[in-house]
């Protein structure tokens, strides 16, 4: 039984080869799914930077959004969260990210690609910029690269709706209605008030758990 959320092709601005990694991180980065970890990395804390009132910023948002059960408030919210998100701190990766769009747009992937590649080199913390080429990698119908991609997003930016989204949707489409549920859990915690995810997260529920006594 395959239940999905559509994936919106506008969310996605560019595509790039592979990460160097394999696609059994995305079984690692699982398991502390599965046991409802916190996703880390072996990384060095990151050190306070300008970026701080930002984050404050984005912190308030999702707190809001978690906190409404008003759907068209909530879309506000999102917008609010994704214009935050688009920022990466560096004047020079927005820029590229910019003009990564515009290759897209105009049907330059091989130049979207170098772009994304230099953006991820510049500012490897920016979970959008992984985000970006996951969504890509989706449809390029390269579902386990894209989820190495996603749960990069998550990894450096837990609280990422679209990701655990795009997450869930890639499980569902392959049966695995197990990690599909526990992805769209994630979701719905971040998102409360989205009528979409409380259903499929119930039909989930009754397909992986069955029906309540």
């Amino acid at each position: 039984m395959r239940l999905f959320l559509p994936i919106p092709l506008t969310l996605c601005l560019a595509m790039a080869p592979a990460a160097a990694q394999t696609p059994g991180h995305a079984t690692t980065f699982y398991t502390a799914l599965q046991n409802d970890q916190r996703i880390t990395t072996t990384d060095e804390p990151e050190k306070k930077t300008p970026e701080a009132p930002t984050k404050t910023l984005l912190d308030k948002l999702y707190a809001r959004l978690a906190a409404t059960q008003d759907e068209e408030e909530a879309q506000g919210i999102i917008q609010l969260i994704e214009r935050q998100q688009d920022e990466s701190g560096s004047a020079t990766a927005d820029l590229l990210m910019d003009r990564a769009s515009q290759a897209l747009l105009t049907g330059d992937q091989p130049l979207a690609v170098e772009l994304l590649d230099r953006i991820l080199t510049l500012v490897p913390q920016w979970p959008q910029a992984w985000f970006r080429r996951g969504s890509l990698f989706i449809l390029m119908d390269d579902p386990q690269r894209a989820l190495v991609d996603l749960f990069q997003t998550v990894i450096r930016e837990p609280r990422h709706l679209q990701a655990w989204e795009m997450i869930g949707s890639l499980y569902s489409g392959q049966d695995d209605n197990t990690r599909a549920l526990a992805a769209y859990r994630k979701a719905l915690a971040i998102d409360p008030s989205s009528s979409d995810l409380k259903e499929v997260v119930r039909k989930l529920t009754i397909e992986v758990e069955g029906r309540p006594l």
